[in-house]
């Protein structure tokens, strides 16, 4: 949601992604697609806005299929249909005829709403999503919590069977699914006046059947009415938790709205974030049976100094928790440093770094930059010289509450290791960056080697440590991949990798893509470049969600600038990174990655003008 970019040297920015795995003989081994289901989607009840229940045991069949359509093999499965939507499957490549069924099939009645789905033709060729749409034999029988008496349940007797069917409860409603075709009598204890009342009924495929009940002069009269949840049931259907940090200077700065669609850009619920507020919890205001939704953060600044901003988290999953400043790993206090050179005959370069910030200079009288140095109790001050095509370096202590350190050249008597690194691509970037603390973000920066070419040399102190942070890159055509490779070694190769996109449009109005490869999320950044706007939109949307393209809302009641054609696309990337989770958001971003890199990351990116 912040716009300032954080300067990665050599202009490679280090972001995120991955691929294929090397099992260290240098070959590579071949993917092996995961399919994963978004949602269940089920034809709706007549006259009805109920969203369905699932549960029960769900059966899976998936059919691979010859060149000329016929089975060549049949996989069989089965999930839970309560977490049908965490449900994933690793296949082979190929093309496949998919079902899925509700194993309850035969009873009368139930809790669950009995279906079957299924898919023809699925291509798999990678990790990738599907939603089926089902078909139901069902009907529906609903009572209002309200009508039934305390500490009784409604039960349904159907003629062919001997024992009734209770019925379940959800969201203030008795419920149950009954067969198209069985006829039966329902029973209940009515509230107003504890009496019993019967209803017959003859259960008709996709009608909902909702009690209603009228009292008139001492009499009582059970009707059938068309269903609509009230307004407190609604809400009850949360979306999303939001855990915010009071001190973000942008929030308190800013008008900021949270607005969540669906797919189709209807609007579910949109709310004004009142400052102070620490968490809360989004919910949709109408029935939204869908799997993933649509969040969209919009900063109107209410002061000077930046602009507005829009970010979208496409089809992220119902019950995520969306954090507006992401956690890294803690920083220690800093202190200022001011190094002062002696015997600076003959230098080429000098480099200096503490645990927290590096510095260089190639002449004496850009000396006083390296007097903009930080350190922590406990850090030393790594210095490094060249002079007459000679490298040498060494550590100086920092006494504890020093701000003016003296570094004589002439102590520089160790000479550093040397590694020969190549990458897969040209303008290559490598950095060897070193933490003495794994607890902490900081660490020293050393070598670090920018060249149009894809191969250098990189020198390193020789003392250890145990963690390096690599940071790295090269490029391939318009592309830029990026990494931060994390471990106790320090590897002489660039990693490359398979993930891929293409993208179609220039603008909000028509932008589109199609991805393939593992990743965990795509990124996409918009601007407003026109006089007076510098409106800045930027998406996310987690692979998972197989989400291609997007309609968004309106924007016109939050945002006076914002003109979805005049929003150009800037920049477009895939990105993974260890320990992602689509359900905890926001996803880092290149500041944080560079700023807390306590993880492997890698990324492919283009940038459009």
């Amino acid at each position: 949601m912040k716009k300032h970019l954080l300067t990665i040297f050599a202009g490679v920015l280090l972001i995120l992604n991955s691929c294929k795995k090397d099992p260290g003989n240098g070959q590579t081994v071949d993917i092996v697609p995961q399919l994963s289901i978004q949602s269940v989607n089920t034809p709706p009840f007549a006259n009805s806005t109920w969203v369905n229940v699932f549960g029960g045991k769900g059966l899976l069949q998936f059919d691979l299929l010859n060149s000329n359509n016929t089975v060549a093999s049949t996989t069989k499965d089965s999930t839970d249909l309560t977490k049908i939507t965490t449900y994933t499957k690793d296949l082979a490549k190929g093309t496949y005829n998919i079902y899925l069924s509700s194993k309850n099939q035969t009873s009368v009645a139930d809790t669950f709403i009995r279906f079957n789905a299924q898919i023809n033709g699925l291509k798999l060729t990678q990790k990738q999503g599907t939603s089926l749409t089902g078909t139901t034999n069902d009907a529906l029988i609903t009572i209002s919590q309200n009508l039934v008496a305390a500490n009784s349940t409604p039960t349904f007797k159907a003629d062919s069977v001997k024992l009734p069917f209770k019925f379940g409860l959800i969201n203030g409603y008795y419920y149950l699914y009954v067969k198209g075709g069985t006829a039966g009598a329902i029973s209940f204890n009515d509230n107003a006046t504890g009496q019993t009342v019967t209803k017959r009924l003859s259960a008709v495929t996709l009608n909902q059947y909702n009690i209603g009940v009228q009292h008139n002069n001492g009499t009582l009269q059970v009707t059938f009415i068309p269903f609509a949840y009230n307004s407190v049931n609604a809400s009850s259907s949360t979306l999303l938790t939001l855990n915010i940090n009071t001190n973000d200077y942008y929030f308190i700065n800013s008008n900021v709205y949270f607005i969540a669609t669906d797919q189709n850009g209807k609007v579910l619920n949109a709310v004004k974030y009142i400052n102070g507020t620490s968490t809360f919890k989004l919910s949709s205001l109408t029935p939204f049976e869908q799997d993933r939704f649509n969040l969209f953060i919009v900063l109107d600044p209410i002061v000077s100094g930046f602009n507005p901003s829009i970010t979208g988290y496409l089809q992220v999953k119902k019950g995520s928790v969306y954090t507006n400043i992401a956690q890294g790993l803690p920083q220690k206090p800093f202190t200022p440093l001011k190094p002062h050179l002696k015997n600076t005959q003959g230098f080429d370069n000098i480099s200096m770094s503490t645990a927290a910030i590096d510095r260089y200079i190639n002449k004496l009288s850009d000396s006083t930059y390296l007097q903009e140095l930080v350190y922590q109790e406990g850090s030393k001050l790594w210095v490094q010289m060249l002079s007459n095509n000679q490298y040498s370096y060494n550590f100086f202590t920092i006494p504890k509450g020093t701000v003016d350190l003296d570094v004589d050249l002439h102590q520089l008597t160790e000479t550093p290791l040397v590694k020969h690194v190549t990458a897969p691509g040209n303008n290559f970037y490598y950095s060897v960056n070193a933490k003495p603390d794994t607890n902490y973000a900081q660490g020293y920066r050393f070598g670090t080697l920018s060249v149009t070419a894809n191969n250098g040399d990189v020198y390193y102190p020789r003392e250890t440590f145990p963690e390096y942070d690599i940071y790295t890159g090269y490029s391939l055509g318009q592309y830029q991949y990026s990494f931060i490779l994390t471990g106790q070694t320090i590897p002489d190769q660039a990693p490359g990798f398979d993930a891929s996109f293409n993208v179609n449009g220039t603008n909000l109005t028509n932008f589109s893509t199609v991805c393939s490869g593992r990743f965990d999320y795509y990124h996409a950044s918009f601007l407003n470049v026109q006089a007076g706007s510098n409106l800045n939109v930027e998406l996310y949307s987690p692979s998972a969600a197989n989400c291609n393209s997007f309609v968004l809302p309106d924007f016109s009641k939050y945002l006076n600038t914002f003109n979805p054609a005049a929003e150009k696309l800037v920049r477009f990337e895939l990105e993974q990174y260890g320990g992602f989770n689509e359900q905890n958001f926001t996803y880092k971003n290149v500041n944080q990655i560079f700023s807390f890199h306590n993880f492997n990351c890698k990324s492919v990116s283009k940038i459009f003008n």
